[in-house]
């Protein structure tokens, strides 16, 4: 295994980095991947949200949308019943967005846990560098309770939008399942093209130049 920094804490962010990329990832904030940032160019590959005031209150779409967020147990707001009747109500993108995460540092990883009340899950990630230039994002769902728990998972990533005049053709080269291509067009205060997202639903190495 590549032998990275040591996680640093600034202002609740915390950094890992290698000797070509720093990922901050915001523990207080959904425990968000906010930045991943080239140290080779200072290209930062994630989207970030500048609109003045965010408002989680009101849904997803009015909190900070920065970078990468982790929907858990649905992506789109559902109600139902699970195999032994227990009902269950899960918000827009999922609880875990709204959670604060608990980080551990192993130094030769950053991980980062959530519990998703509504769903009496314990949901686990684990950042790491398999190389200088390449991010492993290894994750485990712990069921709490004894019953079975219907969800969906997916990743939800905001790529830096470049224009055709930067002379970049590519940012950002994943190894992932179910790939998608979106505009971030229906977020308040966003404008068309703001974002270019990849939507996933397996994510394994993330590989960028």
């Amino acid at each position: 295994m590549f032998r990275e920094d040591r996680p640093t804490t600034t202002r609740g962010l915390v950094t890992l980095s290698s000797p070509a990329l720093a990922l901050q990832a915001d523990p207080a904030c959904g425990g968000k991947l906010r930045s991943l940032v080239s140290l080779r160019s200072g290209r930062e590959y994630f989207y970030q949200d500048t609109r003045p005031a965010f408002d989680g209150t009101k849904g997803y779409s009015y909190h900070d949308i920065s970078g990468c967020d982790e929907c858990f147990p649905t992506v789109a707001p559902c109600q139902g019943r699970t195999s032994d009747g227990r009902a269950y109500d899960y918000a827009d993108h999922g609880s875990l967005w709204q959670g604060r995460w608990e980080v551990r540092d192993d130094g030769d990883a950053l991980d980062m846990s959530c519990e998703a009340c509504d769903a009496n899950c314990a949901f686990l990630r684990r950042c790491s560098f398999l190389a200088e230039d390449t991010l492993r994002l290894e994750y485990r769902i712990r069921n709490l309770g004894s019953a079975a728990m219907p969800f969906v998972y997916q990743k939800q990533v905001l790529i830096a939008h470049a224009s055709r005049r930067d002379g970049v053709r590519t940012l950002l080269v994943c190894q992932l399942g179910n790939l998608q291509h979106i505009h971030a067009l229906k977020t308040p205060g966003l404008t068309e093209q703001a974002a270019a997202g990849l939507q996933v639903v397996a994510c394994r190495d993330a590989v960028l130049p």
